[in-house]
């Protein structure tokens, strides 16, 4: 009788999930030569949903469509860019993001997919996808990616002479517009968002970053190794605070406050702390050169709504 229980609260589910879509599967946006279909945008608003715990009717799924498109488009032009680079993935890196993403339980992550009728083949596609393009922007702008030595002696002067470290664990939300419109559009938006159901869900829906699969996670950073106006911000804010939107270029910034720790700087961490300056540093600059390489991209493509 249980087990009847469960079919039926399956076979319920589905069927809501099906309502909320065109049975139809049709064509709603054309990239270069590439199609978006209804069924691509069903898949993953709902695999988004799913995965974020989020309740499921129309009205979120009809606040949901406009950043799954963007979500698509931006991941068939990376897709394509990776590709004409040749760049490959081994199994060892597909399977440690997916460790990381399901908490050591990829067995149990896939059949979360298959309980809900989600399509695990399409999710792990584009989770190659954002692996391979992280890879294209290191490899393309590792030369470029420069850090003034002179620089970071005088970020490890400033923790000598206080004798502290100051590490932040931070995640990051960071998404482009085109017009002010669309600025104060995804604002509001991604605010609504985060007060409804989290940070952390609302980066996996929205973030354009590389973070995004990773929830916008950035882990722990060297309150150094920041830029001097994030650095200010974050140095104002409680833990578990949100930030305004940060207006960076054509980009709108929000970073969450996870955790912060501060221990005594011992000699023997010098060298370590070093290096987690510049590895702050080359990560940002690594972010904005991946906005700003798929930007150029998007404006060589023709892009065509159905």
């Amino acid at each position: 009788m249980k087990l009847n229980l469960n079919l039926i609260f399956i076979f319920l589910i589905l069927l809501k999930f099906n309502t909320l879509f065109a049975i139809e599967n049709r064509i709603i946006a054309k990239v270069n030569n590439e199609i978006i279909t209804s069924y691509d945008l069903k898949q993953t608003i709902l695999t988004t949903l799913v995965l974020a715990n989020q309740q499921i009717n129309q009205k979120i799924v009809d606040q949901s469509k406009s950043a799954a498109l963007k979500a698509l488009i931006n991941s068939i032009l990376k897709k394509k860019e990776a590709n004409k680079y040749n760049i490959k993935l081994s199994e060892a890196e597909i399977n440690n993001q997916l460790k990381d993403i399901s908490g050591g339980d990829i067995v149990k992550f896939k059949n979360k997919f298959k309980t809900n009728n989600l399509d695990f083949f399409l999710y792990e596609d584009k989770l190659k996808t954002e692996l391979m393009w992280r890879k294209l922007i290191f490899i393309i702008y590792k030369e470029k990616v420069k850090i003034n030595e002179e620089e970071i002696q005088s970020e490890l002067s400033k923790a000598q002479k206080n004798k502290k470290i100051e590490e932040y664990r931070i995640s990051e939300i960071s998404v482009s517009f085109g017009s002010e419109s669309e600025k104060l559009d995804l604002i509001n938006k991604i605010n609504d968002h985060i007060a409804k159901f989290g940070f952390e869900e609302t980066a996996l829906k929205f973030s354009e970053s590389t973070s995004a699969v990773d929830k916008g996670d950035l882990g722990w950073v060297n309150i150094n190794g920041l830029t001097k106006r994030i650095s200010t911000i974050i140095l104002k804010m409680r833990i578990n605070d949100i930030s305004e939107p940060i207006l960076i270029a054509n980009s709108i910034l929000f970073i969450k406050l996870k955790d912060k720790k501060i221990s005594n700087l011992l000699e023997n961490k010098i060298d370590k702390l070093k290096k987690q300056i510049i590895n702050s540093k080359k990560n940002e600059l690594f972010n904005l050169y991946s906005t700003s390489h798929l930007s150029k991209i998007k404006n060589n493509s023709i892009i065509q709504y159905k």
